[in-house]
């Protein structure tokens, strides 16, 4: 028999939001290497369904709480890599507003916007900055900033959905394909 402490694995352990069947709502690994516990991770995770009183009181996660940690992450992505961030703001912010995709889009913005200033901020204090680069950055989100919001206005939601996500299925289609070359 094979000593416990000479193996890798790792102990998993998962919450759900109380329905039958449940929906996950957190995910926690912990890794055991050579019999030493590693670092544990979790992640919470949006359930289809919200969070039961009575899984609350068992994890202590609520539907907002897990809303409001996909929303902080979402904005560090923003402001840290950018890259198809605001299909992901507006996905977690969709549900967590009951407006019309309008308004929650225009919500995004101005979230976007605050993620990208921080941002701006940390980097212009402990980074080098290409200064050359900034300036057509810079006008290209402004004129973006100007035109999207005409467009978003002017669009049925049902079109602007999908236009969101062809969108987002492009960027993700052209990172993937510029990875793997």
């Amino acid at each position: 028999m094979t000593d416990w402490t000479s193996l890798r694995y790792a102990v998993v352990d998962v919450e759900g939001n109380g329905h039958q069947p449940p929906d996950l709502v957190e995910l926690a690994v912990v890794p055991i290497v050579h019999g030493t516990i590693g670092e544990p991770r979790s992640w919470l995770v949006r359930p289809n369904q919200p969070i039961k009183a009575v899984a609350t009181r068992i994890h202590g996660i609520t539907s907002k709480l897990a809303l409001r940690v996909g929303l902080f992450a979402a904005s560090v992505y923003t402001g840290y890599f950018g890259a198809a961030s605001g299909i992901l703001v507006l996905a977690v912010l969709t549900p967590m507003f009951e407006r019309s995709l309008v308004r929650t889009n225009a919500l995004k913005n101005v979230l976007s916007g605050l993620a990208n200033g921080v941002a701006a901020v940390g980097f212009t204090a402990f980074g080098p900055v290409r200064w050359a680069a900034a300036a057509p950055l810079a006008a290209g989100f402004l004129l973006g900033g100007w035109l999207g919001p005409a467009l978003a206005r002017r669009l049925p939601g049902p079109a602007l959905r999908v236009l969101a996500g062809a969108c987002g299925l492009a960027v993700a289609v052209k990172l993937g394909l510029r990875a793997y070359r």
